[in-house]
């Protein structure tokens, strides 16, 4: 029985403007209170690649990681409260067979 499983992904995820646009938006008053520029953030695909890994610790319990790094689309990073064109996120965990 193989301990260790990795998992690579790869593909595109769809935002559409009323998600992005909470997110990434700012609006008239938000932009009062902040100092941060108005900005309206229409819909977007940002791509990624990701790596999962699982670990048996033991017959039932495993212990799980994955990272996942994406590029930005143009209407999520030209928001005002974005600075970078990438993001990096890395997430571990157990879980339990039953």
């Amino acid at each position: 029985m193989e301990r260790l499983t990795l998992t690579p992904s790869v593909g595109i995820f769809y935002s559409d403007e009323s998600y992005n646009d909470y997110y990434y938006g700012v609006s008239g008053s938000e932009s009062r209170r902040s100092g941060l520029n108005e900005y309206a953030a229409g819909d977007s695909w940002t791509p990624y690649v990701g790596l999962a890994a699982k670990y048996q610790l033991t017959q039932n319990l495993f212990l799980n990681a994955s990272a996942v790094y994406t590029v930005l689309p143009d209407d999520v990073k030209n928001s005002p409260m974005i600075d970078r064109d990438d993001s990096f996120a890395l997430m571990t965990g157990l879980s339990w067979r039953f």
